[in-house]
């Protein structure tokens, strides 16, 4: 089966690649896909509860997923191509002029108050001692960060850019990527989109090889993340110049442990059941935890039985590990489809000659299509609830200061470029 999952890889690369397409959101699904089920070409995943890093062969069934899941994205990304290549957004917000600046005030004042709440536990290399006192300054702070970065760079605002992109490296800096990461894959998409249908290894493989570095700087900052915040140069200028880090970096990273929740699921016919979905309904009640609300996630529930040696820090979560605990194939298929239809909304929608709303999209569906593997549902839900929220939010806000100053400006950035 490891045969199967990766000839089916080899031919999505080759489409993706090589066939005259625009990137979009099933490009960033398919190879995100790959980088996640990296234990797929290996043969392995590591149990984190047994203290070494013995590889643990990958079941048949866990396989199946794998290919099930890439297949289905290289499915869905040919009949959209089909059905849908010429097909652009039509609709155009008005009065939306100031919703870039709005995004990085908003960003700044996160950031102001998650100083100010946080205190020296934000600088503290044990990142277990940050955590303790996060709140939720810091969610408005990067999620603000990231939208303001993707919205200045689609209306050419280099100023407010590089404002959200000093922030973000800030976020990164204390001990957290993603954001970083979903912001660089969210202009990338809309970079590479703009150049609409191409061969994309042909035409553009620059921005690839662009796009091949910051992954591995991804990939190699999670082992030099404390070492940086020690300010313990030396170490990291030494990993840095040595190869074994490289390789250590992607062969002990997070995709090995993020499948062995898969694994394990499926070895032991571990059962989940659905009860723990109606925690879905508190993420559509703002400030529902507050309130009271305790909602249970998947690693509640597989993390103790599974891994009991390893409580004692967390492991994140698999979403696809999740439905076929809950339900079985009905279910993990019934999800999949799901996932790629909202890839096909994702891609059409980050097609938009309105910089809003290609920007916000890109930001959205982004964690929808690359993040969305280490996750639950209920924790993927309340990261695009959040996006929304801020999306929302500065959109609005914009609307009312145009309302204001009754400006009727004409707005640059929403000429209509068709699709080439």
């Amino acid at each position: 089966m490891q045969v199967i999952f990766v000839i089916v890889t080899i031919i999505g690369s080759i489409y993706f690649l090589f066939s005259k397409r625009q990137f979009d959101m099933f490009s960033i699904a398919f190879f995100s896909g790959c980088v996640y089920f990296l234990p797929g070409y290996f043969g392995y995943v590591f149990d984190p509860s047994t203290g070494s890093f013995l590889g643990i062969p990958i079941e048949l069934e866990t396989y199946c997923v794998m290919t099930a899941i890439v297949g289905a994205i290289l499915l869905m990304a040919v009949l959209f191509d089909l059905l849908f290549k010429n097909y652009q957004p039509r609709t155009i917000i008005r009065g939306n002029m100031w919703s870039v600046q709005l995004a990085v005030l908003t960003a700044i004042i996160g950031f102001i108050m998650t100083v100010a709440t946080t205190g020296d536990a934000l600088l503290a290399p044990d990142k277990n001692i940050m955590m303790a006192q996060l709140n939720r300054w810091h969610t408005l702070w990067v999620t603000a960060a990231s939208l303001g970065a993707v919205l200045s760079f689609r209306r050419s605002r280099w100023g407010l850019f590089a404002i959200c992109m000093f922030l973000l490296f800030f976020d990164m800096y204390i001990g957290f990527r993603v954001s970083f990461a979903i912001t660089l894959i969210s202009i990338f998409t809309l970079w590479a989109g703009d150049k609409g249908r191409q061969r994309f290894a042909v035409r553009s493989w620059k921005i690839g090889a662009i796009g091949l570095a910051s992954a591995l700087f991804l990939f190699a900052y999670k082992h030099l993340c404390i070492a940086v915040k020690l300010g313990d140069w030396h170490l990291i200028m030494k990993q840095l110049l040595c190869l074994d880090f490289y390789i250590t970096a992607i062969t002990h990273s997070e995709p090995f442990v993020t499948q062995t929740i898969l694994n394990q699921v499926l070895s032991k016919r571990f059962v989940a059941g659905m009860e723990h979905f109606t925690g879905l309904v508190y993420q559509f009640i703002l400030f529902s935890s507050e309130l009271g609300a305790k909602a249970t996630s998947f690693n509640d529930l597989f993390q103790p039985v599974l891994f009991p040696d390893a409580v004692g820090w967390g492991m994140a979560n698999n979403i696809w590990a999740e439905m076929w605990s809950s339900g079985g194939w009905p279910l993990l298929i019934l999800f999949l489809i799901v996932f790629v239809l909202v890839l096909a909304i994702g891609s059409y929608l980050i097609r938009s000659a309105d910089p809003e709303i290609a920007a916000g999209s890109a930001v959205l569906f982004s964690y929808w299509a690359f993040y969305i593997h280490r996750n639950d549902l209920l924790y993927q839900i309340n990261l695009e609830k959040d996006v929304m929220l801020v999306w929302i939010i500065c959109t609005l806000g914009s609307q009312l200061l145009s309302t204001m100053s009754k400006r009727t400006v004409r707005d640059p950035h929403l000429s209509k470029q068709p699709i080439q």
